[in-house]
Order: structure tokens, then sequence, then C-alpha cells
């Protein structure tokens, strides 16, 4: 019995190490960054950091009905669990996230040249070769504090219509899109 496990995760680590080397040679961008540590000192709970590790946390667990939380006060729950299953996919496939290029300050980067209430994680490319970007707003008495803009939210479907896996994962049984044997 030993035996035959070992033969498996063998196989897990051999498949592992292909998809990496295959998405290193298609060019395609590496999956969104696992959550990173947030309980640092230096790192504000009420941070864009925070607020894009907790997401990715949580939809890495599944959890898309508490990701939806991050997509603002004007949608349903239901649809705010669709758009959080989503944004992963378009993340996994179109984004490459550096936790450590966000903000870690309760009130994001205040150098950026965007408003003050506004931070900007990341850009994604379009069908039409035009990179969107990916932002988050500042809510002040709320929580959480930082949630996706309005502008983000709305092209989420858009992003993920041209994602080239999503027929497959449109009509996959939830339970085999996660993730697999040593997280893949």
């Amino acid at each position: 019995m030993k035996r035959g496990f070992s033969m498996y995760a063998r196989a897990a680590a051999a498949l592992a190490l292909v998809a990496s080397t295959a998405h290193a040679q298609l060019g395609r961008p590496r999956p969104a960054a696992p959550a990173a540590d947030t309980t640092s000192a230096r790192v504000d709970s009420r941070s864009p950091r925070a607020a894009i590790a907790d997401f990715l946390s949580l939809t890495r667990r599944g959890q898309f009905s508490a990701a939806g939380r991050y997509m603002g006060s004007g949608e349903s729950a239901l649809h705010s669990e669709e758009l959080a299953r989503k944004l992963r996919a378009v993340f996994d496939q179109r984004l490459w996230l550096e936790l450590g290029d966000i903000s870690p300050l309760a009130v994001g980067d205040t150098t950026d040249g965007l408003p003050k209430d506004r931070e900007q994680i990341g850009m994604i490319p379009s069908d039409a070769g035009v990179r969107q970007p990916v932002q988050l707003i500042r809510r002040v008495g709320a929580e959480p504090t930082w949630i996706f803009a309005t502008s983000t939210v709305d092209r989420i479907d858009q992003w993920y219509d041209g994602l080239e896996d999503r027929w497959l994962r449109d009509h996959m049984p939830e339970s085999l899109q996660g993730p697999g044997p040593f997280g893949n």
C-alpha cells in the first residue's frame, strides 16, 4: 500500500512539474500567488494587501460566498459569489499578483497618482490586447475596508468569457475544480 501511494505522489509531482514548465514555455502568467501572512506588524489588516490576501485565501479554499463581500454592496449575494469565482479564475490565468507590491498601509499607496481612495493592483490584458486595470476602492467605516472597484467588477464577466478553459470551468463539477495534491 505504501509503495502504491509513493508511486502516485511521484506521478503527481511529475505532473506539477510538467504543468509549471508548460506555463513558462507558453509565456502565460503564473497562477495568482498564494495568500501571504498578513499578521505581520508591518501589514495593516485594513490595507489593500490584506484585502487581496484574504480574497485569495478564501477563493483558494473554495469559500466564494465569503469572498463575494469584496465585490461591493451593489451585488446580490449569489451574484457576488459567482463574480468571486470568475475573478479568481481570471487571476489564475491572466494576472500574477505580487502581494509585496501591494500597499500594506490602511490608506493605500498615496504616491501612485490615483485618487486617495483607489488602489491599482495589476493590469489584465483584454481580448483586444488592451490592458485593463484591476483596482480596489477604500470604504470608510465598513468591512472589508478595501473592495474591488465598480469598474473592475463590471469587467469580470468579459475577462472570464475570454478564458480559454471557460467552457470546461462552466461544465466540470465544482468538486473537481479545487486544488489537487500539493496545491495544484
